[in-house]
Formats: C-alpha cells, structure tokens, sequence
C-alpha cells in the first residue's frame, strides 16, 4: 500500500512524508518526468527543468510538482485500504474526481482534504456507498 500527504503547493517542503512498501522493486512512476542530480539531492523535471528537492529518496515534493504545475494528475495515490464499491456512473465518478482535484487546487487544500471528517462525512451523506472517489 502506498499513500502520501500533501499539505501545501511548496515545491521544496520537505515535512511532507511519502510512506512507502519497501518490499516492491519497482521504482516511482514520477520518473518518467524526472531524472535525479548527480548528488541525488534534486531531481529535475523534464518538463521545465525546474530544481525539485528529494532528500532521504522522497518523491512528494516531485510528485506534487507534477500534479499542480503540470496537470498529471495520474500520479496522486489513492489509499488503497479504501472501499472500492461503487454504485455511481463511471462519467459522474469522474466528474466528481475532476471538480474535487479542481477544487483542491484553486482553493490551495491539502490533497487529503476530502479524507477529512468533515468533507468525508459530506461526500458520504451526499453520495452514500462511494468511499473511494480519487
């Protein structure tokens, strides 16, 4: 299982932990963006050359550079534990997905924020049965 926090739109806020399932060999799908400095500190984004702090091997800071200056969106982690039923259309589910992620960003929230008590118990009284919309 593998989740992430992100709390800001700072690029090089290193408080942000990205748990990780050390067991899997697979690297992070974030590096088909990106390549790593030479002193393994930084990665530079192939999109815009832009300087991306990845210490102790961390790919939030690099991973959230991704999704908000570059709209891939693909690579926010969903938490797997999450029930995965769903008695919604895929077309609303993905309407839903796609205002939540515009509203997360235009409004500067955490990418957990519908995860929260009182978001959650919003999205659940309003769309009963569908825990997992991201």
């Amino acid at each position: 299982t593998t989740t992430t926090t992100i709390d800001s739109d700072d690029d090089n806020n290193d408080k942000d932990e990205e748990n990780i399932d050390h067991q899997s060999n697979e690297p992070s799908n974030v590096w088909k963006y990106a390549t790593r400095s030479r002193d393994k500190k930084f990665a530079i984004c192939k999109i815009c050359s832009k300087r991306i702090s990845t210490n102790n091997w961390s790919t939030t800071c690099l991973r959230r550079h991704l999704i908000l200056k570059h709209d891939k969106y693909e690579l926010i982690l969903s938490n797997e534990k999450t029930e995965a039923t769903s008695t919604i259309s895929p077309i609303v589910k993905e309407n839903i997905h796609k205002l939540s992620i515009e509203a997360i960003i235009k409004d500067n929230l955490p990418f957990n924020a519908f995860m929260k008590s009182g978001l959650a118990k919003l999205m659940k009284k309003a769309l009963p049965g569908n825990t997992k919309l991201y």
